[in-house]
């Protein structure tokens, strides 16, 4: 049986509540801001959750719940996945 591997690097120090969200100088009519603000905690939970297999099958088993917001996230994968078919 194969054993998984869990690896963490400590490249942020971000409070859990920290809210991320561009700053307001970068945000124009022209350029609106693409996604709500997320909170930095919350992300790194959901991403966690959905990168190793034990916890995505408590997820799927209802054992473990995600955030609402972090939700919004889910799909990173699925839409990289999705380019990389669209590129051919």
């Amino acid at each position: 049986m194969l054993e998984e591997r869990y690896c963490f690097p400590p490249f942020f120090s971000c409070d859990y509540w920290t809210e991320v969200a561009p700053p307001p100088d970068f945000v124009t009519p022209e350029r609106p801001v693409a996604h709500d603000p997320i909170v930095a905690g919350e992300h790194l939970h959901v991403r966690t959750a959905q990168t190793f297999t034990c916890l995505t099958d408590r997820i799927a088993r209802g054992e473990l719940l995600l955030p609402e917001q972090g939700r919004a996230l889910a799909s990173f994968r699925q839409e990289a996945r999705a380019r990389e078919v669209d590129a051919g």
